[in-house]
């Protein structure tokens, strides 16, 4: 999912990490109202369950291919800033704010390995998905406490938002079948980033495109739980230039989906970084 100076706004790496969190089985697609608790941070001093391995190095600086991979018993993501592991860990607002976080963490890229032990995988096959998923979660805060020391703490502000609404003529997709298995699968170039989706919420929608927006989107389309298949293109902000601004988000999801981002106030969760320490070496 990979970074950017603001942790408002996503690279094309960061949103494919974070479409594969949500389309993985183990995820819970609801995003977390404002008044549900935040997850905790870990720290040295607060031991939730762990990983049985966990391996982090630098990635080579002459390899430029990405990936991220869902695994029975953990994950595994190649050439991935730490910033984003801090995303998947603790976020689940869109749009919500980290602050404090250094730049080698934005930037500097790391492959990352890890692996629950079998009782643990035996025990997540018994488990509610969003139960198997918060505990996934509490894993990647130990690993974060354990092996880059990393303290933090919640604020909670009023600030600006986007609410997402049906524009004027209606919306451009389709209803998914009953049946259809949740997916969203990220492509495009160096001008454009395409996002195909099946059987998406509108809130999902919202944690797709907060980043680009950088504002928090709040559904507000009356759509409710349904879900729906659609396809987009746009042009990414490392893309645009005076000559060729190419397409906004904001103009894409209103031409090619009918929906509307309208600005808007709202209450943003914001994650304050203390402390963070390049990982210790396997």
């Amino acid at each position: 999912m990979f970074t950017r100076p603001d942790c408002r706004r996503h690279s094309p790496v960061l949103l494919c990490f974070v479409m594969l969190l949500w389309s993985s089985p183990t995820k819970n697609m609801r995003a977390q109202a404002p008044d549900v608790a935040l997850p905790a941070v870990a720290d040295a001093n607060s031991r939730p369950l762990a990983y049985e391995v966990v391996s982090i190095k630098r990635h080579k600086a002459w390899d430029t291919s990405a990936s991220t991979q869902g695994l029975p018993n953990g994950y595994r993501s190649m050439n991935m800033p730490l910033n984003n592991l801090v995303l998947s860990a603790y976020v689940d607002t869109p749009g919500t704010e980290i602050s404090g976080m250094p730049e080698w963490a934005k930037t500097d890229s790391y492959d990352v390995e890890t692996k629950a032990d079998a009782e643990a995988v035996e025990v997540w096959k018994r488990l509610p998905s969003s139960e198997v998923w918060n505990q996934q979660r509490a894993m990647m805060r130990t690993l974060l406490a354990d092996r880059c020391k990393l303290k933090a703490h919640w604020e909670k502000k009023e600030g600006p938002v986007y609410d997402l609404v049906i524009a004027r003529g209606g919306p451009k997709f389709n209803e998914a079948a009953p049946d259809e298995v949740s997916n969203a699968a990220g492509g495009g170039s160096a001008k454009t980033q395409r996002l195909t989706a099946h059987a998406q919420t509108m809130e999902n929608i919202g944690w797709y495109f907060s980043g680009d927006a950088g504002r928090k989107i709040v559904d507000k389309t009356g759509l409710g739980g349904k879900r729906f298949d659609f396809e987009i293109e746009w042009t990414p902000d490392r893309a645009v230039t005076v000559d060729d601004p190419g397409i906004s988000i904001f103009t894409a999801l209103e031409e090619q989906l009918g929906l509307k981002l309208v600005p808007s106030k709202g209450l943003v969760d914001r994650l304050i970084i203390d402390h963070i320490e390049r990982p210790t070496p396997n």
